[in-house]
């Protein structure tokens, strides 16, 4: 298995596959333009030879509802926003997951940031127990369920 970083816009179709074949939620080519113009925003692929097996998706950002701020180590006196880094998608396929892909990707994820990030957040299914069990696994806990979060209708709980 291979990982390599985000290449441009020939990587694109096949991510939106890959997330497509492998995710509930339905993502339009704007979601990911979204996240892909952000200016902090990490994308990496894995493949197992020539055929893509996993992506993840995450951004950094100041915390939306926090105007707090923390010391900077090693600058005495300045300090920085809070700063949130959110995982949008992570998926691998089925037939690989068990391997450590996921697991690779949430610590490559942790060198790819901008800025110290002070928490980490995403949303996963109700119901999907397998991604709730990795995610435990990960050390991520359950913070609150989010009613017909998903446009399917399902819930989904948000995790840090």
């Amino acid at each position: 298995i291979s990982y390599r970083a985000y290449q441009g816009e020939q990587d694109l179709d096949v991510i939106v596959r890959l997330v497509d074949d492998e995710l509930s939620e339905p993502y339009n080519l704007y979601t990911y333009r979204y996240f892909l113009d952000d200016w902090c925003v990490e994308l990496s692929q894995a493949y197992a030879g020539e055929i893509p097996i996993g992506v993840i998706v995450c951004k950094q950002e100041p915390h939306p509802k926090s105007s707090k701020s923390v010391p900077i180590p090693d600058r005495p006196g300045e300090r920085r926003p809070l700063m949130r880094g959110y995982l949008a998608m992570l998926s691998t396929r089925k037939e690989y997951r068990g391997r450590g892909v996921g697991e690779l990707f949430l610590r490559m994820s942790a060198s790819w940031r901008c800025e110290p990030v002070d928490e980490i957040v995403l949303e996963t299914e109700a119901d999907n127990t397998a991604a709730l069990a990795f995610y435990a696994k990960m050390g991520f806990v359950r913070e609150k369920r989010l009613h017909r979060f998903y446009l399917n209708g399902k819930d989904a709980y948000r995790l840090r």
